[in-house]
């Protein structure tokens, strides 16, 4: 192997390629470690133009992108998006993980290999929140976890189409004050809040008394994961828990549906369990989920997502 020793190699033409090949069956070996430049940022357009100055990019913008230029065969790019953005599957232009649409997240990173002129391929691409890219069917897949310190809410990001049922999971949530725990959902703009975005219901009783008590709730700001009358204690020993289920009646924008259990010890200390439900009223691209309380802040506790698809 020919050992080639300078500090600074240039191409023949300004414009044109500097090759380099150890000939016949010889390869070419870098013995130090490899620095790939990075370009300049570039803007998210339906087609995507990729810079000269580099072989990373930052990608920003909101725009979806269904294809990106060429930029010679054989090239190896990573792209870093700073937000939510529709990376679009295309079985020749724009192959993707999954044969399916990727909606980005803030700290998202795509390896692409073009392996056609104007073809690309995504040979690696990583959630900034640890989410897997294709769902592991038949199995539970932790989507993130959120911790409490003193919280106006907790939110989870990162939900699309790459699951087909969520379960969202929360303990020890124990607020700055007795306060009643609401749901609410959102897109990739933020949480839907709305007076009239949400319809809930609640049916369940108190230890103390055995009284039953069903509860309904239209056109409201959030979805309501108690009975809403009896405020969640903060005291020690108080607080709440559950386990409820988001379905997805169909792939893509959706109403956001769910239904599950909770409990909680009210600020009398009593402890109270139900069965809850609810859904927003319209259509969405769901992108998060976050339980707040009516009043005040979540001084500690936790909510954990998981999300599963068809074996």
């Amino acid at each position: 192997m020919s050992t080639v020793k300078t500090d600074a190699i240039v191409a023949v033409s300004t414009n044109g390629n500097l090759d380099l090949s150890g000939q016949g069956t010889g390869g070419v070996a870098v013995s130090d470690y490899l620095i790939l430049s990075k370009g300049a940022d570039i803007a998210s357009a339906t087609a995507l133009t990729l810079g000269k100055d580099g072989s990373a990019f930052d990608v920003t913008g909101t725009t979806a992108i269904t294809s990106i230029g060429t930029q010679g065969v054989g090239s190896h790019v990573t792209l870093h998006f700073d937000g939510a953005l529709t990376f679009t599957h295309h079985a020749t232009d724009l192959i993707l993980p999954g044969a399916a649409n990727i909606t980005t997240a803030a700290g998202d990173i795509a390896v692409m290999y073009e392996y056609a002129s104007g073809d690309w391929r995504c040979v690696s691409y990583t959630k900034a929140s640890g989410a897997a890219v294709v769902a592991a069917g038949g199995a539970w897949n932790v989507i993130a976890t959120a911790v409490a310190s003193n919280s106006a809410s907790l939110t989870v990001t990162g939900l699309d189409s790459t699951y087909d049922t969520y379960a969202i999971s929360w303990s020890d949530i124990v607020p700055a004050s007795n306060s009643a725990l609401y749901m609410r959902f959102g897109d990739s703009s933020g949480v839907d809040s709305g007076g009239t975005d949400y319809r809930s219901w609640f049916e369940g009783g108190k230890h103390d008394t055995g009284a039953e008590k069903l509860k309904t709730n239209t056109n409201a700001a959030q979805i309501f994961c108690d009975d809403a009358g009896n405020m969640v204690g903060n005291q020690a020993g108080e607080g709440s828990g559950g386990l409820v289920y988001l379905h997805r009646p169909g792939d893509g924008a959706m109403r956001p549906t769910v239904s599950g259990t909770v409990c909680w010890i009210d600020s009398d200390t009593n402890g109270l369990t139900g069965f809850m439900g609810g859904e927003r009223n319209a259509v969405i691209t769901l992108d998060r989920i976050q339980i707040l309380m009516s009043t005040g802040n979540i001084a500690t506790g936790r909510m954990t997502v998981w999300g599963i698809a068809h074996a």
